[in-house]
Order: structure tokens, then sequence, then C-alpha cells
């Protein structure tokens, strides 16, 4: 932030005008001025990178069980 206030958590809303932002710790979700903001670091996934890990074939059949889950 411009008065040098770091937030971090997860980016839920971002458009022209602010960026809200949830807590990571107490769920809360909190919208700030784009005006207010001094720099933005792009967001970082969860999701671990795939490659290297699974072979093509062993994706595709991860993704035909998946597919193959009814709900009860």
């Amino acid at each position: 932030m411009k008065d040098e206030t770091i937030i971090a958590g997860t980016l839920t809303k971002d458009d022209q005008k602010e960026v809200t932002i949830k807590d990571l710790v107490n769920g809360e979700e909190t919208t700030y001025s784009r005006t207010n903001i001094a720099q933005m670091t792009r967001p970082v996934s969860t999701m671990p990178p795939m490659i290297g890990i699974l072979s093509k074939t062993e994706i595709r059949d991860l993704v035909a069980y998946l597919a193959s889950l009814k709900a009860k």
C-alpha cells in the first residue's frame, strides 16, 4: 500500500477501481481502492505445477477416474 502496509490473502475481486482480498486467517474480505495501492504482485496459485509429476497417460487416467465419480 502507499502507506507501506503489506496486505496478503486470496484475491477475490479485481477491477479498475478496487481490489478485494480475503484474509487467510479469519476469512474476512476487505476491499481496497486502487488509488491507495502502490504495488501488486501476481497472484500465486495454490496448485503445484504438474510438469514432470504425471505423464500424459496418468493425467488422462486421472481425469477419466474423476469423471466417473458420481455424487450419492
